[in-house]
């Protein structure tokens, strides 16, 4: 017999999360932020009224704080 839920583990590989990001202050700001989650191979929405990325993927938040640091922005945490 195959199992019913054979994508299931996929699924949970695929983990969303929020990362708090301070100086945006427009969308170039936003494109920015998000190609750096990108280059991470990272799924990325990107709010600037929020001060929030959703992403998606697998990345380290050491990995992520950095790439958004990199870009010129401040990291404020993940959930």
């Amino acid at each position: 017999q195959i199992p019913v839920n054979t994508n299931v583990k996929k699924e949970e590989e695929k983990m969303t999360r929020v990362v708090h990001v301070e100086g945006m202050m427009c969308n170039h700001c936003v494109m920015h932020v998000k190609k750096a989650l990108e280059n991470l191979g990272l799924e990325a929405e990107v709010s600037l009224d929020e001060k929030k990325a959703t992403i998606i993927g697998e990345a380290s938040k050491e990995e992520i704080q950095k790439a958004i640091e990199d870009a010129g922005y401040e990291f404020k945490g993940i959930e």
